[in-house]
């Protein structure tokens, strides 16, 4: 099974934008080495709640909207690691999802979350030719 490993997370402000680039390793098992087995990567971000709850949702991390992404596949093609940067813009105030300045909480802390989903397999069928048989 797949792994992802060194997930790095930067962002830059661009006047009204925020710049994101995740950069990240996918290891790669002998399986799927061998066999070439397809993932769809998908990148989420998150508002990290961890140890405070400050904002107006419930209890927990809370989903950043960044837009339309598309999920892209990939394989090992016979290596045993694959460096992967993706780039993302959107804009800056979806980062404010802990805006309750009262509580003294107006920092927010934001992590990105890869995700390696295995596509198994496909059923492939095939039929014969027709055979006329007397009945």
């Amino acid at each position: 099974m797949a792994t992802a490993s060194n997930v790095s997370l930067s962002i830059v402000r661009d006047v009204a934008n925020a710049n994101a680039t995740v950069t990240y390793t996918v290891n790669w098992s002998a399986f799927d080495q061998a066999s070439n087995l397809q993932y769809a990567e998908s990148i989420r971000f998150i508002g990290d709640d961890t140890g405070q709850d400050g904002d107006t949702g419930p209890a927990g991390d809370d989903p950043i909207n960044i837009g339309l992404t598309f999920s892209v596949l990939l394989s090992a093609n016979g290596q045993a690691s694959t460096s992967r940067t993706r780039s993302f813009t959107f804009p800056f105030t979806n980062l404010n999802e802990d805006n309750v300045p009262l509580l003294g909480n107006t920092d927010d802390e934001i992590r990105a979350v890869v995700t390696l989903t295995p596509r198994l397999p496909v059923a492939i069928n095939a039929e014969s030719n027709v055979v006329v048989v007397a009945a």
